[in-house]
């Protein structure tokens, strides 16, 4: 997991669970990355290209991406 490392153009979806920890807020931006929104400001590396969704489980620690090239990654919060 890294810092952004180039201008963020477009965020196509934020998320948090409720009842959890409220320092995991995820945002997924266009450029292919998902960043956690928190004190450690960590990202993943999800996908090569454009992300079109995110979604984020109400009661699971998981994340769910999709991107331009009609893959779908799931990834835990834990």
């Amino acid at each position: 997991m890294r810092p952004h490392v180039q201008k963020v153009e477009k965020v196509v979806g934020i998320g948090f669970q409720p009842g959890l920890d409220s320092s995991k807020i995820v945002s997924a931006s266009q450029a292919g990355d998902i960043q956690f929104l928190d004190i450690r400001n960590l990202t993943i590396d999800a996908h090569r290209g454009s992300l079109t969704a995110l979604a984020v489980h109400r009661h699971a620690p998981i994340l769910a991406s999709g991107s331009a090239k009609q893959l779908i990654k799931v990834f835990s919060l834990d």
